[in-house]
């Protein structure tokens, strides 16, 4: 029984931000896309980081990617990576728009909950996730200091100190620290 009100609670949290869209021309698929490049890394903010973040195929994510280009809410980038894949990027309105994101409300909810209590149910939603999405084509998405691909590595300098730089091995590529706490479709949960 404690088990399906878990389920129930967590449904209706869930149906209290979809329910609650202030900008109406949104679709909550387009309220994912917008929320995932806001907090991807440069190497996920790509359509196929967003289709395996919302576990759908590229030609859905595409037609929800280029109705929020046609909106005027993301831009296309040439990746400097890999010249035949695109970077996207949230434009001004893009950014303004999720000022009003009906997530917020559920952010600042859980925001009342002390630390402790936020990562045991952080790491209590990964397993549930991990066990509801087993045996589907679906990748965990985490941040690359939470990630076990993720190395930090001494930089060496001529005069012999030397600096610390984050690595992936994953990608190969340096992480820079600006995106340690961002969203990553490469991540893999760390063994603790």
């Amino acid at each position: 029984m404690l088990t399906q009100k878990v389920v129930e609670l967590l449904i209706q949290a869930a149906r209290v931000v979809l329910s609650a869209q202030p900008d109406s021309t949104l679709t909550p698929s387009q309220w994912m896309a917008l929320r995932f490049i806001a907090r991807a890394n440069t190497f996920s903010r790509t359509l196929s980081g967003f289709a395996a973040y919302q576990a759908t195929t590229r030609g859905t994510a595409s037609q929800t990617i280029k109705s929020l280009e046609r909106g005027g809410f993301l831009e296309r980038e040439k990746s400097a990576r890999d010249a035949r894949s695109s970077v996207f990027r949230l434009t001004n309105r893009g950014l303004s728009v999720l000022n009003d994101d009906p997530m917020l409300v559920l952010v600042e909810a859980v925001d009342t909950l002390d630390e402790r209590t936020k990562s045991q149910l952080r790491d209590s939603i990964r397993r549930v996730l991990a066990n509801v999405t087993s045996g589907q084509n679906r990748m965990p998405v985490g941040c690359c200091r939470e990630c076990l691909f993720f190395l930090t590595r001494r930089r060496r300098s001529a005069c012999g100190a030397g600096s610390k730089i984050g690595f992936c091995k994953a990608t190969g590529l340096p992480v820079e620290d600006t995106e340690l706490d961002l969203l990553c479709v490469r991540f893999q949960q760390s063994v603790s």
